[in-house]
This record gives structure tokens, C-alpha cells and sequence, in this order.
């Protein structure tokens, strides 16, 4: 297992091109570790295991003693001793060994053996730092070569590779075969002309300088240079050579170390074309081993980490360097390169020198040329000033929501002091309305008073509504309701006004008693009367129609309603069309001036129809009139039976006078009204100002009901309901009924009022009539 592991740490290191590269090369090639005595085959050229009958995927990993052991061949323990003694020399001499040339049996598929002469050479590979780091065994099949040699007696018996002989005139008198073979020439061909003339160009020089020093008697050693083919190309050569002074001869060997050189290079290139391409990115580049540890990192990497010396960061962790939760997003990247998949995460890693920096990460895997992963590579690339921006973005959100929140409660606490007095306001104009012996003029001053407090009602209305929209506090109901009922209230609340001005009004359209929607029949009486109210005022002549239509959707029990208001009004220029539904907007100056009014009341309606998941759109021609359009999808309710339409008007019995209602408000004017009301109603009451007394007064009087103020100094009213129930429970007494009545009128209130175990819920300005209803309620309880 260890070796294997050796092995496999072998093929990951090396480029991903040179096992195809060494594979495909034509000689009888085996790749081995220098990891003596054992010598494992790292890889094996096809054309050796085509040669040998071997597959030479079984090879790797293995010994080459190992996996060449053939007990059958009597001469198999000789060559592989001088196998040994060949990859010792290496490893000692740092040089090719090359071997004699030895008979070797290759068993047949078919059956039989076949009698094989090969010669073998032993090649070191150097790294950069001039160790050995892989050795090749090229064998040759030379059995023919053999045989010839064998019958005509060739003189170079013991010669594996080129042989000449040569003059000191610069010809070739002998060749062997092997030149013909290699290079194409004949050995005619090859002594007719001088032998410089086979020689590349560049590397004549330095090969006449190597001739004239063998002259001299000095031997030679891994001289290279690159002879020319038949065909045109050349060959790498890799010679040994000796004079012969007695003869003045020389004689030469020369391997063909072509395929050998190319695998060099494209090693070589490989790394340079690596290295460059992670040099020439941006991003910081790093190379991680599958154990996780850094081996490498591009220029750019090292400059933006801060990194002066790279060395101290190999064989590191690469998870080490992240810092907080980038430590866990790191491992899970890691985890699914080693996996085959891409590793993306953010995270937060200093330079060396300190310098806080956020990176986005991508780790992948890389694979080698038999398509295994070897190692992986992370990219990552600085962020931080994108980071620091989205912390400003946030903070400036935050601050703006802020802002907008405390802009909302200003404007719902304004509204709440503001309700209170216009409740006192209100109620004292209706009061007086109904007063008798009143003058003419008196009437119209009592009816222009009320008229200006429902206008700013109104205008309270739209600015609480604004606040609730900025703060995102819009909730909507889902109560089933009779659209035709809703429909009834605001038409006869709109055709007074239209018949004010001499306007006609109309409505029309599939509304029938039996039709139930399912929604907030609040909002949706809102939308409709703004669209109203805003068609009347701007329509000084002629007509304004409201126009219902159903059609089915396309989700089922799901039916969209569209609601149309024509007007023959001014109309709106086709340029400021899209500028209405805005806040605070209006056509023009003058409009404001001739038609008063806050510019809130489409911009509200706008936002309430998307909110309810509707529509509206506009149709205008300046001087015609304007059509609103709002379309909604509104779910289907049950049948009209269990949803009965609620009659406007019911008997409701007199109150006696011994039917006492304890009144809790802490505001004069609204003492007043409520008085005079409960007096009108034929109701005697009791008068507190704070939620104190209420608790006390309740435990010792004997209430029909309590008008609780919610919102009172000291203990408001929420605290109070509670004590009461508290004391009523541990008293055994009966329930008093409890009516909360508050300015604030924001969605959630009547919620908050049962929560507090109240029984019901009015908002200031509440009508007269409806908390006559409510009292009424509670005295047929008390009376039934």
C-alpha cells in the first residue's frame, strides 16, 4: 500500500500531457522510480507491452524484478543480476548504463516461446535541483540484428545503438545497420559525404570542437547533437567516442535518445506553460496537494497575500490560512474537489502581514493524463472592497429603515394625539346638529364644521395609512364578505356627493346578494371610495360610473374581479400619467390650489391593489375624463346562506337609566362627548380619568359596561382590563363588559384589545350610532 501510494504521488506531481507522451512514444519504454532495490514501474510505453505480450497496466506499481521473475528461462537470474548491477550504476554514476545485449524467451498467446535478443539502456531523468527523479529503461529488439550480426560476423559485436568508424579526414568508412534504420541513409549513402554534412547546423560547432578534443585524447561524455534523416527531419543522437591512435580511427556510439529528449521538453514545456498561465492571472492562484497542503502559488498570489518568501508556506494546510466560519466552508470545498466537483465559498483570510482581506473561492480538481485527480487548484479573488461596500450598503439601509420606522411613529403618534381632540371635535359637531331651535345660518356652520372635520379625518387617514406602507406594516384580512353589500355602502355614500355638484352617478355590473369573496372588504372599500372620491372632485360636468365585471383565473377557486370608475372630468396629460400614482403627487401647482387635496389617495390605492396581488391601470385624455381600472384575485367564498347580508338598519332597544357605564378617559373634550352620548342613549355613567381608579371603581360598582381609553397616564388601559379580570376571578364575580377605545387605529389594535381579555374595540373618532350598537348588545344580554 505505501508504494502504491508512492506511485500514485509520482503520477500526480507529473504534468498531465507526459504519460500520453511517453505511452505513445515508438520505442520499448519503461518508466522507473529510483527507489532501489525495488526499481516500480511508474508506466510503460504500448509499444513495450505490445512488444512483450504484457499489459502493461498490470506493470504499474510493481517491481521490475517482480514483475519480470520467469522461472522457466534458464537465463532469467543472470539478466536480471545484471539488471541490478545496470540501475545501480546509474544511481552511482548519475549517467546511462547501457547493457550487453541478452537472449530473452517471451511466451507466446498462442502457447510456445519465442527466442528474443534485446539490448537495453538505463537513463536517468534529472529534476531541477540535479537529482535523480525517474530512470527509463529502453529496451531494443535487436534478434535480427542479431542473427545478421551472428552470420556475417559483424565487427561491432558488443554495439547496441549507432556505430561508426571514422577517418580524421571528417568521413564515415563503416556503418552499422542500425543507421540505415534509424535514419533512412545507407551505409553508402552515409560514407560518401562528410559526416558534418548529416550534422544540424546549429550544432556543428560545438561538434568539430568535440571531434578535435577526442583527437586529443580526451574521452567523451553525453555529447549531444541531432543528425539528419533521409526523410528530411532530425534526430537527437547521444554519443560515446575514442581514437584509435595506432589506426587514426575513431571510433563512435551513438544512442537515440529522440523520444527520450521530446519527453524532456514537453516535461519542460509543460511546467513553463503551467507556471505561466498561473503567473499571468489576477486572481490568487494556489496549487494544493489532495492531502490538502499548499504547494505552489502564482506571482499575483504571492504579491496580494504579502508573501516575501513562498517557501515557508509549502506543505501548509491550505485550510489553516482561513479564518472563523472560512475554516468549515474551506474543508466542505476542499471535500468536493477531492470528489470531482467545484468547491465555491466566501471567506475571510489576512495577508502574512495582517492586512484583512475577504476572498471569493473556486478549488478544482486537476487531472492527469490517465484522467485520475492529482491535485487541486484554488483560485481565489479579493473582495474586500466589495465586502466593505455591502457593509456600507447595509449599515445605510439599516440607518434608512431607521430613519423610516421613526418616521412612521411620528407620524402614528401624531395621528393618535391628533384623533383625540378631532374625536372631541367631531362628536360636539354631531351633537350640536342634532340640537334644536338652531338658526339657518347656525345649521350651516354646525354642517361646514363637520364637513372640515371628516376632510382632515380623511387626510389623518391617508398619512397613517402612508407610514403603515413605508413601514411594511400593511396586514390584510381573509373574512369572507358579500361584495354586493360593499359595493351598496359606497355607492350610496358617493352618489351625496356626486349629486352635490350635479354630477350623475351610476353603478353597474354583475353584483348580485348570493356572490361571497373571501379577502379584507376594508381595503377594498378604501381603493373603490378613493378612486370615487377622486373621480367626483376632479369632474365638474357630467357623469361618473362604477362598472363590476368577474372572470374566471386561471387558479382554481380563484375568481379576478375587475372594478372600473369612468369620470367625464379634466383628464390627465399622457406625459404625467405615470407620475399620479406617486406620493404626494399631483399634475400641477394649480390643481392643488383649485382641487386641494394631499396627492396621497392613488399612491395608497396603488400600493394597496399590488399588495392584494391586483393591478390598476389608467386611461386618460386631457379635457375627456380618466378610466381607473383595478383588477384583483379574490378566492371564491361559500354560498350567501352562511354569509347572510346584514341589513343597515335594526331595532335596537332603549337603555334604562339605571344602566350605569363607568366612562375612563383622561381627556376633558372627550368626556364630553361620550357623556353626552351615553346621556342621549338614556345611560347613566360614572367618570374616571386614570387606569387606577378604574380598577377600583370596578370592584365596587355595578357596571353594564366600561368605555376603557387605552392609552392613559400611569396604568393604561391593557393594565387595568387585566386587574379587573384578576379581581373578578378571585371574587367569583360576573364579567363586566369591557370597550377599548383608542386614537391609534393601526392594524393589530383590536387584536391587542382581546388579548388583554377587553370585549370589543372602538377607534377614535368612533361613530355615535355604532357605539350605541355595541351598548345595545350588552343590555339585551343583561335583559334576555
Amino acid at each position: 500500500m505505501a508504494q502504491s501510494r508512492i506511485v500514485e504521488k509520482e503520477q500526480q506531481s507529473a504534468p498531465t500531457d507526459f504519460g500520453s507522451v511517453f505511452r505513445a512514444a515508438p520505442g520499448l519504454y519503461l518508466l522507473l522510480l529510483p527507489d532501489a532495490p525495488k526499481y516500480t514501474i511508474i508506466t510503460a510505453s504500448d509499444a513495450f507491452g505490445k512488444a512483450t505480450f504484457t499489459n502493461c497496466e498490470a506493470l504499474v506499481g510493481r517491481g521490475i524484478f517482480d514483475a519480470f521473475l520467469n522461472s522457466n528461462d534458464k537465463n532469467n537470474a543472470t539478466r536480471l543480476a545484471n539488471l541490478r548491477a545496470s540501475l545501480e550504476h546509474v544511481l552511482r554514476e548519475l549517467k546511462t548504463h547501457e547493457m550487453a545485449v541478452h537472449k530473452h524467451h517471451i511466451d507466446l498467446p498462442e502457447g510456445g516461446v519465442e527466442e528474443k535478443h534485446w539490448s537495453a539502456h538505463n537513463t536517468p531523468v534529472f529534476d531541477d535541483d540535479g537529482n535523480v527523479q525517474y530512470i527509463i529503461y529502453r529496451i531494443e529488439d535487436v534478434t535480427e540484428k542479431h542473427r545478421i550480426d551472428t552470420e556475417r560476423n559483424m565487427f561491432f559485436e558488443v554495439a547496441t545503438d549507432l556505430l561508426v568508424q571514422a577517418s580524421l579526414d571528417g568521413f564515415f568508412k563503416k556503418v552499422n545497420t542500425a543507421w540505415e534504420t534509424v535514419t533512412g541513409w545507407t551505409e553508402k549513402e552515409l560514407t560518401s559525404s562528410p559526416w558534418l554534412s548529416f550534422v544540424h547546423p546549429d550544432d556543428r560547432e560545438a561538434t568539430i570542437e568535440m571531434g578535435n578534443a577526442i583527437m586529443r585524447g580526451k574521452k567523451s561524455d553525453k555529447f549531444v547533437n541531432r543528425y539528419r534523416c533521409k526523410n528530411g527531419s532530425y534526430r537527437w543522437f547521444e554519443w560515446k567516442a575514442k581514437i584509435d591512435a595506432a589506426s587514426k580511427l575513431m571510433y563512435g556510439a551513438a544512442t537515440d535518445i529522440t523520444e527520450q529528449r521530446a519527453i524532456e521538453i514537453a516535461l519542460r514545456e509543460s511546467e513553463q506553460f503551467t507556471r505561466s498561465v498561473l503567473d499571468s492571472s489576477s486572481d490568487c492562484m494556489k496549487v494544493i496537494d489532495l492531502k490538502g497542503r499548499l504547494l505552489s502559488m502564482n506571482v499575483m498570489g504571492c504579491k496580494q497575500m504579502e508573501i516575501d518568501d513562498f517557501s515557508v508556506c509549502v506543505n501548509k494546510p491550505w485550510v489553516s490560512f482561513w479564518q472563523g466560519d472560512g475554516q468549515t466552508l474551506a474543508e466542505h470545498a476542499l471535500a468536493q474537489a477531492r470528489a470531482g466537483k467545484i468547491g465555491q465559498f466566501e471567506g475571510f483570510c489576512p495577508t502574512m502581514k495582517g492586512v484583512p482581506k475577504w476572498w471569493e473561492v473556486i478549488i478544482t480538481p486537476i487531472y492527469n493524463t490517465w484522467g485520475e485527480i492529482s491535485q487541486l487548484l484554488s483560485v481565489s479573488r479579493d473582495i474586500t472592497a466589495r465586502k466593505k461596500q455591502e457593509t456600507i450598503n447595509i449599515e445605510a439601509r439599516e440607518n434608512a429603515e431607521s430613519a423610516n420606522l421613526a418616521k412612521s411613529e411620528f407620524l402614528a403618534n401624531m395621528s393618535h394625539e391628533i384623533r383625540t381632540p378631532m374625536n372631541a371635535v367631531i362628536g360636539l359637531a354631531a351633537i350640536l346638529g342634532k340640537s334644536e331651535g338652531l338658526t339657518q345660518k347656525q345649521k350651516e356652520y354646525v354642517r361646514t364644521l363637520q364637513l372640515s372635520a371628516d376632510s382632515l379625518l380623511s387626510l389623518i387617514n391617508d398619512l397613517l395609512d402612508i407610514s403603515k406602507i413605508e413601514a411594511r406594516s400593511i396586514e390584510l384580512e381573509h373574512i369572507p364578505f358579500n361584495i354586493a353589500q360593499l359595493l351598496n355602502e359606497v355607492i350610496s355614500m358617493m352618489a351625496m356627493r356626486a349629486k352635490e355638484k350635479g354630477l350623475d352617478f351610476a353603478a353597474k355590473g354583475e353584483c348580485n346578494k348570493e356572490h361571497i369573496l373571501v379577502g379584507d372588504p376594508m381595503r377594498l372599500r378604501q381603493i373603490i371610495l378613493n378612486l370615487c372620491s377622486n373621480a367626483i372632485k376632479f369632474t365638474k360636468n357630467g357623469s361618473v360610473y362604477v362598472n363590476v365585471v368577474y372572470y374566471p383565473s386561471e387558479i382554481a377557486g380563484v375568481e379576478n374581479v375587475s372594478i372600473t370608475v369612468v369620470d367625464t372630468g379634466i383628464g390627465i396629460p399622457l406625459e404625467k400619467q405615470e407620475t399620479v400614482f406617486g406620493k404626494f403627487t399631483q399634475v400641477d401647482s394649480s390643481i392643488a390650489r383649485e382641487y386641494g387635496g394631499t396627492g396621497l389617495g392613488l399612491a395608497i390605492t396603488k400600493t394597496l391593489t399590488e399588495i392584494m396581488g391586483g393591478t390598476i391601470t389608467l386611461e386618460s385624455v386631457l379635457g375627456e375624463g380618466s378610466t381607473f381600472t383595478v383588477t384583483l384575485p379574490l378566492m371564491v367564498g361559500d354560498n350567501a346562506e352562511k354569509y347572510p347580508v346584514v341589513e343597515a338598519t335594526k331595532e335596537i332597544k332603549s337603555a334604562k337609566s339605571e344602566h350605569c357605564i363607568l366612562l375612563v378617559e383622561d381627556y376633558a373634550a372627550n368626556v364630553l362627548v361620550a357623556g353626552t352620548y351615553l346621556e342621549t342613549f338614556g345611560y347613566s355613567y360614572d367618570v374616571v380619568d386614570n387606569g387606577y381608579e378604574a380598577v377600583e371603581k370596578a370592584k365596587m360598582g355595578n357596571y353594564l359596561a366600561i368605555l376603557m381609553d387605552v392609552q392613559m397616564h400611569g396604568i393604561n388601559g391593557f393594565e387595568a382590563t387585566k386587574l379587573i379580570r384578576i379581581h373578578e376571578k378571585k371574587e367569583g364575580k360576573p364579567r363586566i363588559p369591557i370597550i377599548g377605545i383608542t386614537a391609534h387605529a393601526l392594524m393589530g389594535d383590536r387584536e391587542r384589545c382581546i388579548a388583554a381579555e377587553m370585549d370589543d374595540y372602538l377607534s377614535k373618532p368612533y361613530n355615535p350610532d355604532e357605539l350605541k350598537e355595541k351598548l345595545a348588545s350588552y343590555l339585551i344580554s343583561i335583559d334576555s
